[in-house]
């Protein structure tokens, strides 16, 4: 979910983009982001809770006019965070203590009770990652703010995996078993005494296996070719229904996990750039992630010739309007200057 990066939309500027690029590398912001992703779905929920120097203690709400900078993240799983649910629905106009929004229905403060310390810290000073939205009277109450951890909800699938793949290795052990035949109770007896091999046949303890395996890939929603290093075997041999839905199940993580959070870290950092001098103002903040799939050579090579076709259709019909004196060659080349190719919607202004 993180290892393909980001960019910002309509942020051209390479000093901005090497600016909180810097600042996320000197945070580890990818080590918070996988382990507060992993402890979420491991958990349910988990926090980050960002040490930002505003003059102010954790359980105050940060002074957004006073930033200097933020120093580290601390990430704490849903085991050792305690929600104040008092304050969660204690909504005041006048003041409007959720900085991204409307934050009702989320509490205001988390206690947090680390093993090396306990302390309370205010929302506007946390990530917050939730492994889904559960209902309110939903049967337990400990998941109801967080999410279902995920082995809550795939461990019987776990657990028939195991016994299936255990069983197999077991049965396999006991597939060969001695026979000894003996007339009476004599250990050595020439009339009837008979000593030999059996072999027992176990039809369908693959097929056992494999249908496990199946069931698991499919509550995980990871592939069997991830979750277990083997193809599936059918129409498709190279699986890419499966990856393209495991795809699609990661993005799902990124939009609603990661994106959300980014963006109000990002927010903090640009504050505090602005500060410090290092950007003039916060540029707007819209996160775009690259894509998960990666393309092997012929589809990299159909994408630039696709490219390469639009390219050559926009520069089609800039001849066309410039020889109909619709824009002048000026505007073309400010267009292209802007935007890197010609966009008419790009050309025109107000003024014009």
């Amino acid at each position: 979910a993180v290892k393909h990066g980001f960019k910002l939309k309509n942020v051209n500027d390479h000093c901005i983009e090497d600016f909180y690029m810097a600042a996320l590398d000197e945070l580890d912001w990818d080590e918070v982001a996988i382990t507060s992703v992993k402890w979420a779905r491991l958990f349910g929920g988990s926090i980050a809770v960002m040490l930002i120097n505003d003059g102010r203690r954790l359980e105050e709400p940060v002074d957004w006019r006073n930033i200097k900078s933020i120093d580290d993240i601390r990430v704490y799983d849903r085991s050792v965070v305690q929600p104040d649910y008092d304050s969660m629905y204690s909504y005041d106009p006048s003041y409007p203590f959720g900085t991204r929004g409307s934050r009702l229905g989320m509490p205001e403060y988390y206690y947090v009770n680390s093993t090396y310390g306990s302390f309370t810290v205010h929302e506007s000073r946390c990530l917050v990652f939730q492994n889904g939205v559960l209902p309110e009277r939903t049967s337990s109450s400990i998941y109801r703010l967080w999410g279902m951890p995920e082995y809550v909800r795939i461990q019987r699938a776990v657990r028939d995996s195991e016994v299936a793949h255990g069983s197999a290795v077991k049965m396999l052990d006991k597939s060969v078993q001695p026979v000894y035949k003996m007339k009476d109770t004599l250990v050595v007896d020439n009339d009837g005494e008979d000593y030999d091999f059996r072999t027992f046949q176990f039809a369908g303890v693959a097929d056992v296996v494999n249908l496990s395996d199946s069931y698991l890939s499919g509550l995980s929603l990871i592939p069997q070719t991830i979750l277990f290093g083997k193809g599936v075997g059918g129409l498709s041999t190279t699986d890419d229904t499966s990856m393209e839905n495991y795809y699609n199940f990661v993005d799902r993580i990124r939009r609603r996990m990661l994106r959300p959070n980014l963006r109000y870290l990002l927010s903090v950092i640009f504050q505090a750039g602005v500060a410090t001098g290092e950007v003039d103002k916060v540029p707007p903040i819209n996160i775009a992630f690259d894509p998960l799939w990666s393309l092997n050579e012929i589809q990299q090579a159909d994408l630039d010739l696709k490219r390469a076709q639009i390219r050559q259709t926009n520069a089609n019909t800039s001849m066309v309007y410039m020889g109909q004196q619709v824009i002048s060659p000026e505007e073309v080349r400010k267009s292209i200057a802007k935007t890197g190719d010609f966009e008419i919607d790009a050309t025109f202004d107000d003024d014009d």
